[in-house]
């Protein structure tokens, strides 16, 4: 099983007000949404969602993470070389089947 982690929010300093383009994702990813991502990538990948830290030096462990473009430039370069970063108009917009494709596609995994 592939550990997907998605950073849907950032914060400074372990809890600190959330920054960037990801504090409007908070309301955008409600658990519904969450759930139907992870059923749509099925068995093979655990998909978790974080708020994450930008003033941790810590990677977190996983085989990919994954956050938007536009919150990109909070991120360090360990963070992002281990990434893919998904346009924050298709989260927005709710396009979860070109997000899904994207991370399916990273995994080579078969398309639905």
């Amino acid at each position: 099983m592939k550990k997907v982690l998605w950073i849907y929010s950032l914060n400074v300093a372990d809890g600190g007000g959330p920054i960037g383009y990801a504090v409007n994702t908070v309301g955008i990813l409600t658990k519904e949404r969450q759930a139907k991502l992870q059923g749509e990538l099925g068995p093979a990948i655990s998909l978790q969602f974080i708020s994450y830290d930008i003033t941790s030096k810590a990677v977190p462990a996983a085989d990919l993470i994954i956050f938007n473009d536009r919150d990109a430039i909070y991120l360090s370069e360990a963070v992002k070389k281990n990434g893919l970063a998904i346009s924050y108009r298709d989260l927005l917009i709710g396009n979860e089947e070109k997000i899904i494709q994207m991370i399916k596609a990273f995994f080579e995994l078969p398309k639905n």
